[in-house]
């Protein structure tokens, strides 16, 4: 059983989505609120850690005179809490701490006074104990663990990685080179506060000087980032994947992503963010005057650009987010005449970055510290107000102009009647769908911010399906088109010359797609209507309904001791569907005693691949995929690190087996819902490779 929660979100997503289709992203991200003040800190602050997005809550590491504390909104409100990191004496920290959270446990690599390379971790919320273990001790030879320095965390395919940089030979020697390191260890491991942690070495000798890499998650891959020619120059960048004999397998050569200036590396300032392939690294250098710099390989090659120069000398950390609307990087800057100082942040369009302030100026630039996180349809931006007492500044831009990526089905009826499900970005706020200029579609139903429902209205020709929020309207391409059939061929629930539907069902206009499906499970007693004459083909399939659907496609048999489910009793139902098929489903112990099946909670895309591949397992027809595997299949879905680290090895082991397939944008979408044409398809998808036996 997965030990945590269910996801409650409701995004409706297609099944099979097998046809690669070009993304395209809005070049600028609309109008910032109004900053708002979430927190005042208790402490002096020295510097912030970026921010970590996790789900919707909001985490920052503050370093508040030597010692870190965590600063989330995820009990509801904003709130400072203090770890048990104490032992900071004698450290060169300079607010270097690392921070990754996974699944609401936020997880902190520092150095400690010992130079011991240690983690706290918080696995019952911030506001109560807090472990602490060592990842690597100090050593009584130069190398790993004797001069650590600057780590950096992300999680990827339920892995915790923790880079940082060591010194080789001792401190004291003027010859001194520091290495890349990277040490792994499974977040399962991590319970009762020990781990066996692997280690992997990524460069020799790459600078003399502190290397500060960073660390992003990118899918299954661990993206990394570092200095290589001491304050400044060339800077590094590496693309590892779990697995191997030291817990990440590197290639044989770093990158050279690109260069900056050579003099004063802001050394303890660089970021990484990494999406879909695309990685922008920050970090501020320069000679007299610290710049703020950005390089990124958006358009295939790596790019090095100078995205605020002259700023001053010690210039705040910038940071990047890579979301809907594109690259973007957030920093501080110095006002006309370097009396005030601005929040702000720059959006990569065309090769070039676009800036724009965020809030009123301040008087201080000396620990604003902007952190930035993309959300579903926008950008979150987090600083602190350096004019008085420390205050912690919040403020959004969720106004991305929207786009859409594809349309399904991809043509009904001239009469109109088809319902539709738009697949895009920055779809939050939909207003308004046309099939055509000015041809507006009934029914318009926001179901995220990726999906969008409507029913088509009449028309004729090919048209351009678009969406319009407060944002903007989507721009045209070939994705968006949608084809008018002539009432000769129009789809619809019978065809033009009077043929019965599918299995008697009279709502399955636009959906000819899954028409043979239902019509043959319908037939074999597999899927039922809800109600005479009624599919509802757009309707969602709940946890008890896929139970059943299973149970009568596999033929599960009653178990010998059922499951004392208190919220489904032998009076519910589905109740001999809900204990033949548990065995397969991941349920929830309820304090008190019994467990929680939730059999009227959606079912998500992660979770069908799950109970899927666990019952053709148990059946001899699959093999679970190695956690090397995994990694590979997922190093290709754009969205990986939302998947439950726990079903990872399930849905990657769907995708290589062509049961369930992912979306133009290389998206998995695995908090998506199913509605019942797609699990129809599905399910005589796996009738046809996995169950029937060939001449039965």
């Amino acid at each position: 059983m997965r030990n945590g929660r269910f996801r409650w979100l409701a995004v409706l997503a297609a099944l099979a989505v097998l046809v690669q289709l070009p993304v395209t992203r809005a070049d600028a991200a609309g109008a910032w609120s109004q900053p708002q003040q979430v927190l005042t800190l208790n402490g002096s602050l020295t510097t912030m850690s970026p921010m970590v997005l996790d789900g919707a809550h909001h985490y920052e590491v503050a370093d508040l005179g030597g010692a870190p504390a965590l600063l989330t909104d995820a009990g509801g409100t904003w709130q400072q809490y203090g770890t048990n990191v104490t032992d900071m004496s004698g450290t060169n920290s300079e607010g270097i701490f690392g921070l990754a959270v996974s699944a609401g446990v936020a997880y902190i690599p520092y150095m400690d006074g010992k130079s011991d390379l240690k983690l706290a971790y918080d696995p019952n919320g911030p506001a109560n104990a807090w472990v602490d273990v060592t990842v690597v001790p100090s050593g009584a030879q130069c190398g790993p663990g004797q001069e650590t320095e600057a780590p950096a965390a992300a999680v990827v395919v339920g892995v915790l990685a923790v880079a940082f940089d060591d010194g080789a030979p001792c401190r004291a020697s003027t010859s001194e080179t520091n290495d890349v390191y990277v040490a792994a260890a499974p977040i399962s491991t991590l319970a009762g506060g020990a781990s066996a942690w692997q280690i992997s070495q990524v460069s020799t000798g790459a600078s003399k000087g502190g290397v500060y890499p960073a660390v992003a998650a990118d899918g299954a891959a661990l993206d990394l980032a570092y200095q290589i020619g001491g304050n400044g120059g060339a800077i590094g960048f590496a693309k590892g994947t779990p697995g191997g004999a030291n817990g990440f397998t590197w290639p044989a050569a770093t990158q050279v992503a690109g260069t900056v200036s050579n003099q004063g590396m802001d050394r303890p300032k660089m970021t990484l963010a990494a999406s879909g392939g695309v990685d922008v690294i920050t970090l501020g250098a320069g000679g007299s005057q610290v710049d703020t710099w950005a390089l990124t390989n958006a358009s295939g090659s790596w790019v090095s650009s100078n995205v605020y120069p002259n700023n001053r000398t010690g210039g705040e950390r910038p940071a990047a987010a890579i979301g809907v609307c594109g690259e973007m990087v957030a920093y501080a800057q110095n006002a006309v005449g370097g009396s005030q100082a601005q929040v702000m942040v720059a959006t990569l369009a065309g090769g070039q970055w676009s800036p724009a302030s965020v809030g009123a100026p301040e008087q201080s630039l000396d620990s604003m510290w902007p952190g930035i996180a993309a959300t579903a349809n926008g950008y979150d931006l987090v600083w602190v107000d350096d004019d008085s007492g420390s205050p912690v500044l919040y403020a959004s831009s969720t106004l991305c102009p929207p786009v859409v990526t594809a349309v399904s089905p991809t043509g009904g009826q001239a009469a109109g009647g088809t319902m539709v499900t738009i697949t895009g970005q920055a779809l939050t706020g939909a207003t308004t769908v046309d099939f055509g200029a000015g041809n507006a579609a009934g029914g318009v139903t926001v179901v995220s911010a990726t999906q969008v429902t409507a029913t088509a209205p009449a028309g004729t020709g090919t048209v351009d399906v678009t969406v319009t929020t407060p944002g903007g309207t989507s721009a045209t391409g070939p994705a968006d088109q949608f084809a008018y059939q002539a009432a000769s061929g129009a789809t619809g629930s019978a065809s033009a010359s009077g043929t019965a539907p599918p299995a008697g069902f009279t709502d399955l206009g636009g959906y000819d797609w899954a028409g043979a499906a239902i019509a043959a499970l319908a037939k074999q007693g597999i899927i039922k209507g809800t109600a005479p004459g009624t599919f509802d083909p757009a309707g969602q399939v709940t946890r008890a309904q896929f139970a059943a659907l299973t149970q009568r496609l596999f033929s599960l048999p009653a178990p010998t001791q059922p499951v004392a489910f208190n919220d489904v009793p032998q009076s519910y139902w589905g109740y001999a569907a809900v204990e033949a098929a548990a065995p397969y489903f991941d349920y929830f112990q309820v304090p008190g005693g019994g467990y929680a099946f939730q059999p009227d909670q959606a079912f998500d895309r992660q979770d069908v691949a799950t109970v899927i591949v666990r019952l053709l397992t148990a059946s001899g027809k699959l093999q679970v995929l190695s956690r090397a595997d995994t990694a590979t299949v997922l190093g290709k879905v754009t969205d990986a690190t939302t998947i439950a680290p726990a079903l990872q090895p399930y849905v990657a082991t769907a995708i290589k087996a062509g049961i369930m397939a992912g979306f133009p944008d290389g998206s998995f979408q695995p908090q998506g819902l199913l509605n019942r044409a797609q699990v129809a398809v599905l399910l005589q998808r796996l009738q046809n490779s996995f169950v029937t036996v060939s001449g039965s």
